[in-house]
């Protein structure tokens, strides 16, 4: 929990790292806070700070040379997404579509 930031100033956010076993947070701030990848991918690719990104995401760009991979060795390890549903025998087919989809892709 962080205290509220001075008016008009960004809050800082943890950012989550591991190494050797032992995860760990370390609490950033910036002007710029994203929840969306892509803008995360976009303001990374115009040099506005660096990008904790999944890897798929940012793999063309380390590939062509637009980024460059730092603190790769402090990557907590990534278990996998959660779908959380109803428990129910007649799912709408949407989203037992979804979830077919999600657990192919795993």
């Amino acid at each position: 929990m962080h205290p509220p930031a001075p008016a008009g100033q960004p809050a800082p956010v943890s950012v989550e790292f591991g190494r050797d076993g032992r995860d760990f947070e370390v609490d950033v701030e910036g002007r710029l806070i994203f929840n969306d990848g892509m803008m995360i991918l976009s303001a990374a690719r115009a040099g506005l700070g660096m990008a904790q990104l999944f890897e798929p995401i940012a793999r063309e760009d380390v590939r062509a040379g637009r980024l460059v991979e730092v603190l790769g060795d402090y990557q907590p390890p990534f278990p996998g997404f959660y779908i959380y549903y109803p428990a129910r025998k007649q799912l709408p087919t949407k989203l037992r579509v979804f979830v077919d989809f999600m657990r192919e892709q795993m």
